[in-house]
This record gives C-alpha cells, sequence and structure tokens, in this order.
C-alpha cells in the first residue's frame, strides 16, 4: 500500500512537472477533448478566435512546443533536432492532462509532431486536423513539391546575420499582411520572444524533416487544411501528402496563406464545424 502511494505520488509530480514545463492550459466543456498544438513561430495564444470558438464545444488542451512561450527552457538540441521529439513530448501532454483519446489540431512543425505521435500511438487520436502540414518542404531527388533548398538556406543565414530583421520580413511573410497588421505583429512578437539559437534550430527542425514514406503506415482519419498561397508550405506539398495519404481528406482555402488559424479564423472554424460533427469521444 505505501509503495502504491509512492508510486502515485510519483506520477502526480511527474505530471505537475509536464504540465508546468509545457505551460498546458485546459478549458471549455466536458466531453470530448480537442488538443492544440501550435507550429514554428508562434505559441498557444496564435489560436485565440478558434479556442474561443472550441472551447464552447469541447473540452480543449494547448500546450507550447519546447523553446516556445511558457517552455521556452524545455528545448532539448538532440531529442527535439527532429519532429519526433516534439511527437514523444505531445504523447507526455496528452498523459500529464489525462486525456486518454482526443481530435488533435496541429499547425506546422505541430502537425508533424501529431502525425508521428498517431503513428505512435494511433489509439490516442480520434482525428487529426492539421493545418499548413506537409511530410517533406524541401524540393529532393524524386521530389519537386517543396521549396529551392538554396533559397531556405539563404533565408535562414539571415537569421544568424540579423536577427530583428529576419523577425520582421518573416513575420510579414508568414502573416501575409503588413508589417503593422495584427497577425503580422502577434507572429513577431512571439518570435522575438524566442532565444534566436532556438529559433534557427527550431526551423531547421521544420525545413529538414522528411516524413514521406512514414504516413503510409497512418490510418487515424485526418484532414489537410491548407492555404492555397502558403509560401512557407507550398500547396503541392500537401497534394503530395493528401495523394499518398489514404485516410486524409483535403481542404484548400483559397486566397489564405500559411497561418490560416490567425488570419483566416472564421473559415478555419467552418472546416472544424463541418469535419467535426458527431465527434462525442469523451
Amino acid at each position: 500500500m505505501a509503495m502504491q502511494r509512492a508510486d502515485r505520488a510519483q506520477g502526480e509530480e511527474w505530471s505537475e512537472a509536464v504540465l508546468r514545463r509545457h505551460g498546458v492550459t485546459v478549458a471549455g466543456r466536458r466531453g470530448a477533448v480537442l488538443v492544440f498544438g501550435h507550429g514554428f513561430a508562434t505559441d498557444q495564444r496564435v489560436w485565440g478566435t478558434v479556442r474561443a470558438w472550441a472551447d464552447r464545444r469541447f473540452r480543449t488542451v494547448a500546450f507550447d512546443l519546447a523553446g516556445c512561450g511558457a517552455a521556452a527552457g524545455a528545448y532539448d538540441d538532440l531529442r527535439h533536432a527532429t519532429p519526433d521529439g516534439f511527437a514523444d513530448d505531445l504523447l507526455a501532454v496528452l498523459d500529464a492532462a489525462g486525456v486518454d483519446r482526443c481530435v488533435y489540431l496541429g499547425h506546422e512543425l505541430g502537425a508533424m509532431a501529431g502525425m508521428l505521435a498517431a503513428l505512435k500511438a494511433p489509439d490516442r487520436f480520434e482525428r487529426l486536423i492539421l493545418l499548413s502540414a506537409g511530410a517533406c518542404l524541401l524540393k529532393r531527388p524524386g521530389y519537386r513539391a517543396g521549396l529551392d533548398p538554396l533559397a531556405v538556406r539563404s533565408v535562414l543565414g539571415l537569421m544568424t546575420v540579423n536577427y530583428p530583421r529576419w523577425i520582421r520580413e518573416y513575420a510579414a511573410l508568414a502573416a501575409g499582411a503588413p508589417p503593422d497588421a495584427p497577425a503580422t505583429v502577434a507572429v513577431a512578437r512571439s518570435l522575438a520572444a524566442m532565444r534566436p539559437d532556438i529559433a534557427l534550430a527550431h526551423a531547421s527542425t521544420l525545413f529538414q524533416a522528411d516524413l514521406r514514406g512514414w504516413v503510409d503506415g497512418l490510418t487515424v482519419p485526418s484532414v489537410l487544411v491548407h492555404g492555397a498561397d502558403d509560401p512557407v508550405v507550398p500547396a503541392a506539398a500537401v497534394h503530395h501528402l493528401h495523394a499518398v495519404w489514404p485516410f486524409a481528406a483535403l481542404d484548400l482555402l483559397p486566397g489564405v496563406g500559411h497561418m490560416p488559424h490567425l488570419t483566416a479564423a472564421d473559415r478555419v472554424i467552418g472546416v472544424l464545424e463541418n469535419r467535426l460533427k458527431g465527434v462525442t469521444t469523451a
């Protein structure tokens, strides 16, 4: 009995440490669980309008990726060198928050983490809703759906030369808006809060990742939601992902860029209302 109490106490301490490390926030109503996983250059605050809608319909759980927001000190150079480390973090957050099964809504790097987590533990995910997702973001031999590696290398190089300038340029690119637009300001604010070396490491992880072939084993029903004008994850990349992933549907949003949840929240909510009809699993 004493050993059981000790094990339970250790488990509670572990859970509390994970929740604190990733700044986990829980809100909404009882019932089905919707978990939010943000992408590069942002933190969980980016979900604002979409989460406010979700809170009225689901129990919601949001967390910060290692290196971002409340999890600024949780980044590990080795463990997070690939999306696999972020996938393990996601599964740890589910365990710590007591979530046995959920709908997962992930953006970009958070989407990659969701795909890998669903490969490791498919029973934990009722559905994946993935924004701005791609299996591979760079052109490679036999794969022309990504970005030019030399152009990306140039962009990453600017991060090490003039980080403030890079923040301004990348925030405007990702938000698809003028420098003083609320969406651009929100992205720039999140980037400015990141350590430059961690921001560079995150970007390197995102652009160097290659999950092609992995998705062949994914059986979790999924929806790919993608801005047709995304400059970071080309539409060709999501079309490739959709073509090789038999369990994924595709909702392409014309006139929308890389951060649909920030710049076209009403359209993302429309997709969620349509695609999550009948989701009742607690």
